[in-house]
This record gives C-alpha cells, sequence and structure tokens, in this order.
C-alpha cells in the first residue's frame, strides 16, 4: 500500500514542480506519469496473482482523521488503464510539436499529473473523506484538461457541460455516501453497517446516477460528446479510457459495500447498459467529425461493461455463481481491453489532426499512403474495436456472449428473458460497430485525399509512433494470450487457433510477395470504360456510406440539415449537408444548462472582491451550522 500513496506524492510533485519556470519543468511533468507506471505496474501484477488484500491505516490532520486505504484485486483491475494509459499519453504528450495547432503552455503536465493522482487516491480509499478528495481533484483537473483550448467558442461550451454534469453527479455520490453511512460518525468503509433494503434501493439508486454520469451511460452521457473532441487526442485517451472507467468503478464498490442486492439493481444496469450501447453505436455511425464519432463509441462500450455487470448480479440472485463470476471477469477484461484500444484509437486521431488539421472525415482519404504507420495502428484499434479475433477487444465481449447463452437454460423465464435481450443488444451492437468503423477506417485511409490538407500531410515523428505501436502490440498480444489466464472458461485451443491463424495470415503474405518479386510484371493502360483516373469527388463520403442506417434509425437522432441553393445569374457554389446530433442532449439537457448558466452568471455579485464580505459568508455559514447543530 505504501508504494501508492507515495505514487500519489510523487505525481502532486511532479505536477507542481512543472510550473517552475526551471529548464526541463514539461519533462518533469511528464516523468510522473512513467514512474508512476514502472513503480505501480509491479504491485498490480502481484495482486492479480495473489489475489490478497492489503489495508492500511493513516491518521491525518483534521478534518480527515484516521483514514483507511485499501488495495484489492478490483482496485489492481480499474488500475492497470490508469498507469498505461497515463504512461503512453504522457510520452505522447511530450513528443507532440505541434500541439493540435494550438499552444497548451505549461499548465496541462500539472493538471496530468493532478488528474493521475486524484485516481490514483480514489482507487485505493476506503474512506469517504478521501474518496470524495480524490474525486474533486479528478473532477477538477479534468476540467481544466478538457479546457486546454480554451480560446475556442466550442471547447468552453464543452467544459460548461462537463463542469455542470459532474458537479450534479457529485452531489448525488454524497448524498448516496451520507445515507450509507447512517448514524456511523466513523468515514472508513469497514465501519458502514448495511442498511435496510429500502435505504439500500436509494443509496443504489443515487450512486447509479452519480456515478453513471462520469461513465457515460445514457442518459447521463451529455458531457462526453462535448469532452472528448474538444480536448487533445492524448487527453481523450485518457478521459474515456482512465477516467470514464472510474465511474464503473464507482458502481462496483458500491455493489460490493451492500452485499444484498435486489435482482432489480441488475435489471436497471442491464437496461441501462443495453440502451447505452446501441443507442452510443448508433450515434457514433452518424457522425462525420471523427473525434466525436469515437466518443459515442465510449458510450458504447460502456454500455456493454454495464450489461456485463448487470447479467452477473442477475446470475448470482438466481443461484448461479459461476456464471455470475464470469460475467464480472468478462466485463474487467472489457474495462482493460477498452482503455487500449480506444487510448490507441484517439492518439492516432490526435496525431492526424496534428497533421492535417480535419475534424472532418470527408475531408481526409488516403492517409495509408501518407502517413502509413499511424494509419495502420488505427486500422488495428478499429478491428480491436470491433471485437474482431485475434484482437483483444474480442474476448471480453466473447466471455460475456458466451454466458448469456449458459443463461439460456434456467429454469426460470427472468434470467433467460435478461440473457436474450443482452444477446439481441450485443449482436445489433456489434454489427453495427462494424459498419462504423470500417467508414472510420476506410474514409480516413482509403482512396484518394479530399482536401489539400490530407494530400500534403508527411508522417508524424517516431516519438509520436512509438506509444502507437506499444498500444497495437498489446492490441494483438493480450488477444492471443489472455484466453490463457481463463483456463477454467476458455480451454487453450482459442490461443491456439489465433496463432495458427496470425501464422497462415503472415505465410500467405510473404508467399504472395514471392510470387509478385518473381514475376516479369508489365504495366500499361488497360479498357477502363471511360475511366480514367482516381478522383476524390466519385468517391464514397463518410455520411453516403451509412446514409441507408442513419435513415432507418433516424427518429432516434436530432436531424439538421441546412441546404444553400445557387441562384442567380452566375450561381455560386451551392451547399448542402445534414448533421445527426444527439436527441436526448438537445431535447432536455442543454435547455438545464444553459438555465443553470444564466442563474450563476445572475449570482456573479456574490463574488465582489472584497474580502470583508468574504469574512461575512464565512461567519455567516458558521451561525447556520451553530443552529443546526442546536436543533
Amino acid at each position: 500500500m505504501g508504494i501508492f500513496l507515495f505514487l500519489i506524492a510523487l505525481l502532486l510533485f511532479c505536477g507542481f514542480a512543472s510550473l517552475l519556470r526551471i529548464k526541463g519543468n514539461n519533462l518533469i511533468g511528464i516523468m510522473g506519469p512513467i514512474a508512476a507506471f514502472a513503480g505501480g505496474m509491479p504491485a498490480v501484477f502481484t495482486m492479480l496473482v495473489s489475489k490478497s488484500y492489503i489495508q492500511q491505516s493513516i491518521n491525518f490532520p483534521f478534518p480527515f482523521g484516521l483514514c483507511n486505504f485499501e488495495f484489492d484485486i478490483v482496485s489492481a483491475i480499474f488500475m492497470i488503464p490508469l498507469l498505461l494509459i497515463g504512461m503512453t499519453a504522457a510520452f505522447y504528450g511530450g513528443c507532440i510539436c505541434k500541439p493540435e495547432h494550438a499552444v497548451p503552455g505549461r499548465p496541462i503536465w500539472f493538471f496530468f499529473n493532478l488528474l493521475m493522482a486524484g485516481i490514483l487516491l480514489i482507487l485505493v480509499s476506503a474512506n469517504t473523506l478521501m474518496f470524495l478528495l480524490g474525486w474533486e481533484i479528478m473532477s477538477w483537473s479534468s476540467f481544466f484538461l478538457i479546457c486546454t483550448y480554451h480560446r475556442k467558442n466550442e471547447v468552453r461550451t464543452a467544459g460548461i457541460i462537463y463542469f455542470i454534469a459532474t458537479h450534479i453527479g457529485v452531489l448525488l455520490i454524497i448524498t448516496a455516501f451520507l445515507l450509507l453511512q447512517g448514524q456511523v460518525e466513523d468515514f472508513n468503509f469497514s465501519s458502514f453497517l448495511i442498511p435496510e433494503s429500502g435505504i439500500a434501493s436509494v443509496i443504489f439508486i443515487l450512486a447509479l446516477i452519480g456515478f453513471g454520469a462520469k461513465a457515460g451511460l445514457v442518459p447521463f452521457h451529455v458531457w462526453l460528446p462535448e469532452a472528448h473532441p474538444a480536448a487533445p487526442g492524448y487527453i481523450s485517451a485518457v478521459l474515456s479510457g482512465v477516467m470514464c472507467k472510474v465511474g464503473i468503478y464507482g458502481i462496483v464498490r458500491i455493489l460490493l459495500l451492500m452485499p444484498e442486492h435486489q435482482p432489480w439493481w441488475g435489471w436497471i444496469l442491464l437496461l441501462l447498459g443495453a440502451i447505452s450501447a446501441v443507442y452510443g453505436i448508433i450515434l457514433a455511425l452518424a457522425q462525420q467529425d471523427f473525434k466525436r464519432l469515437l466518443a459515442y463509441s465510449t458510450v458504447e462500450n460502456l454500455g456493454i461493461i454495464s450489461m456485463g455487470l448487470g447479467m452477473g448480479v442477475l446470475a448470482a440472485e438466481y443461484d448461479m455463481p459461476d456464471i455470475s463470476r464470469l460475467f464480472f471477469v468478462g466485463s474487467a477484461l472489457h474495462v482493460i481491453n477498452h482503455a487500449i484500444f480506444k487510448g490507441l484509437l484517439f492518439m492516432a486521431a490526435g496525431s492526424i489532426l496534428n497533421q492535417t488539421g480535419e475534424h472532418d472525415l470527408n475531408r481526409l482519404g488516403g492517409l495509408l499512403k501518407r502517413m502509413p504507420s499511424t494509419a495502420t495502428f488505427m486500422l488495428i484499434g478499429c478491428a480491436a474495436i470491433c471485437g474482431l479475433p485475434p484482437f483483444n477487444g474480442f474476448i471480453g465481449e466473447f466471455v460475456i456472449f458466451t454466458q448469456g447463452l449458459e443463461c439460456l437454460t434456467h429454469e426460470s423465464w427472468y434470467l433467460p428473458a435478461a440473457a436474450v435481450l443482452m444477446l439481441t443488444a450485443l449482436g445489433l451492437t456489434g454489427g453495427l460497430a462494424m459498419v462504423c468503423f470500417s467508414k472510420l477506417a476506410g474514409i480516413i485511409s482509403l482512396g484518394e485525399p479530399r482536401s489539400r490538407a490530407a494530400e500534403d500531410c508527411i508522417p508524424v515523428n517516431p516519438g509520436l509512433r512509438f506509444p502507437l505501436g506499444i498500444l497495437a502490440g498489446l492490441c494483438l498480444c493480450l488477444g492471443i494470450f489472455l484466453p490463457l489466464l481463463l483456463s477454467d472458461f476458455m480451454a487453450w485451443k482459442i490461443s491456439l487457433i489465433f496463432i495458427i491463424l496470425i501464422v497462415l495470415c503472415t505465410g500467405l503474405y510473404f508467399w504472395r510477395r514471392k510470387l509478385a518479386a518473381s514475376a516479369h510484371n508489365r504495366t500499361g493502360i488497360t479498357w477502363d470504360c471511360g475511366y480514367v483516373g482516381g478522383s476524390n469527388r466519385i468517391q464514397y463520403t463518410g455520411s453516403g456510406l451509412v446514409q441507408p442506417l442513419t435513415r432507418f434509425f433516424k427518429p432516434l437522432m436530432l436531424r439538421k440539415k441546412s441546404v444553400k441553393i445557387p441562384s442567380g445569374i452566375f450561381p455560386d457554389k451551392g451547399r448542402w449537408s445534414i448533421i445527426y446530433d444527439d436527441l436526448i442532449l438537445d431535447a432536455g439537457y442543454r435547455q438545464l444548462f444553459d438555465a443553470i448558466k444564466n442563474i450563476c452568471f445572475k449570482l456573479r455579485w456574490i463574488q465582489s472582491g472584497h474580502l470583508n464580505r468574504y469574512i461575512l459568508y464565512i461567519a455567516l455559514v458558521l451561525i447556520l451550522l451553530l443552529i443546526w447543530e442546536l436543533l
């Protein structure tokens, strides 16, 4: 346990040191996450092998007092994305030369280290005050990271939406912890009493909304598609791959604190997960901003994790403990795997944005020739996120899917009905994900460039390719070797099949190259039926490629049509475009956020800048607290 407390202190030190006006301050900020990875990963692997439980108590000054810290297998699972993605993103951010056409300055490494320290504190805290302190550190630092390019109006809007959403969520989390604590004066989790079923259900609902908002579960996801496109690519990798998982961690921790579960809790997790998975991938399918597409894909994958958790709760309640355990294992595997391939995709997207300055899929193309390494790594990430073997995205979804099939044999109708719902959502999500990421990979990598920026782009420097190569290699290696760790469920045959598949594909590739080298090829103009050469004007666009599906799912999205008809004797160019937006965000949340923002602006007079008024506010709060205590 001591190593993690030391790493928290080290990250804080590196963050504050990066603010100093000294030579190499950026290097100090980058070394914090790298040192955390080097120091924390051995302890994580030891915990995963030993499956032990470590606890330590430290007496802090007022107001914290005696605080417990715990490190168990759940903390270790969620710590892997934090340390791995934090390290690779820090390395990537340190090597980027033009930070996506903006200058973030020194504070970015301060907030980056603060974000990692806050999440690490959450994962080892077994005390309400320490947990909430880590949560606030994470929330505030991520807000400033999202607002890195705050000179852009859309970035400021995304930051405000995130700020409001995350603090509504934290109010619900605080309420859930207060109800869980009850009359106990000790803030440590071990002192909590098991609440009555009615209070326990209220605690679960409050925690589910509060933590679900951070995880991005529908309908609490509204900050996520706004924040991810606004942040730099490597920051989005951390937000999606790590911070969203902390919301899942909070839900799991609440379930562990209340050993007696209600079956409808599993149904709620399953329904929210199914809605999130299907709704997220449908909106991802319709996006033309590739970072926004990846953001909605995060909603989809967090929905898959939630479905696994919900089915695990239901299987445990219906006396299928082995099946329940494997549902939780499948969700844990997907937590780790999603962090890896989504971190790869966001950083690859950051490289493309850095070299071209284009967000729009329809203005890219042909990058496999111009940025071969980055485009290849993106193709690997797209294959992994679609769950294609032998990449790592396959194994977690496969475990969840096969256990759903096992639940169909249960004697009651409740569990098979839940399994049918989950299998239907997984099947629909998987098919739409194939179309969505075929569009992403094909439009960006293949064909002819659709703009001057795409035509003139050059490969990124080796420092940016190195972290992508690490994550791409993990996508393949974990896909091959993870089944070996599940020997009680899946035999070594799956890994063997994957190895044979890779060997065959590699052999066919080199055999084809050998045949091509030995043949005497002649080039010349063939009969082309009027086709003379490639043109970007006759290629499929991203919107045209998926139009049949977006038209089918049109009732689930907000359709915004923009038409400019050419007019006059010498007309200018016309324009016709359709944008599919988030119906939930526009129909309800945007009005709520605007109202909250207007109220906050009207209350700005409270922050007058006069010290005597602030002292008066403190005195009034103390008087109210004394009255509360006397009553």
